[in-house]
């Protein structure tokens, strides 16, 4: 399991970066790589399935675009170009991350990683734009279907039972366990189920407060 992590969130990204060379776009961006490792390492999670992947990542670069175009910062150049941030760009970021939080339970489609995407988006580095859009959908398609393909040839362990033990197999009280103050034992019950034999069979010296046998 170790080994594997590292391996198939690689190949993963590998795959969006191959497509990237290949087509000449920029199909290859940071929020990807929590994507892969998170698809490699907890794929029995919700948050991990390809339908939560794609829609999570979509919501939130909408998100991101909405925030711009509201606040009019869409044309302004990216917080990494100018390297500064400005007032505008973080209400962008913070209208951005609520509402694609909020879409993403609306729809159940949380996927962690998403909110990289719109942070990229309220920042600035992926532009209001058609092409930088059908980038990122490529890229988020290719690491989910890469991420999926490899997890179904390395299936992870089964989670352990959580349903109750069967009836036959669960633990007995004993007799003297179950016994309460003003209940009579029969004598040849009496200590029976008891690992120790119970006051009552070892003698009428005993103080302790025990069944009183029949």
């Amino acid at each position: 399991m170790a080994a594997w992590v590292p391996l198939a969130s690689g190949i993963a990204l590998g795959v969006a970066g191959l497509i990237g060379l290949l087509a000449q776009h920029l199909i290859l961006f940071a929020s990807l790589a929590p994507t892969s490792v998170m698809i490699a390492q907890q794929p029995l999670l919700a948050s991990t399935k390809p339908y939560n992947s794609i829609v999570g990542h979509m919501i939130g670069l909408g998100a991101g675009f909405f925030a711009v175009w509201v606040l009019g910062i869409a044309a302004q150049p990216s917080v990494f170009a100018v390297h500064a941030l400005s007032g505008a760009r973080v209400c962008a970021a913070l209208l951005a991350v609520a509402i694609a939080t909020g879409l993403e339970l609306l729809l159940d489609a949380q996927h962690p990683p998403a909110a990289s995407t719109t942070l990229l988006a309220a920042l600035g580095s992926l532009r209001l734009d058609w092409t930088y859009a059908g980038e990122v959908l490529v890229g988020v398609v290719a690491v989910t279907v890469a991420g999926e393909l490899l997890r179904r040839l390395h299936p992870a362990p089964a989670l352990p039972s959580t349903r109750p033990a069967p009836r036959e197999l669960r633990p007995r009280a004993s007799r003297i366990s179950r016994w309460k103050p003003g209940r009579r034992m029969s004598a040849a019950t009496c200590g029976r189920d008891s690992i120790r034999p119970a006051p009552c069979c070892r003698g009428s010296g005993s103080r302790a407060r025990s069944p009183p046998c029949g």
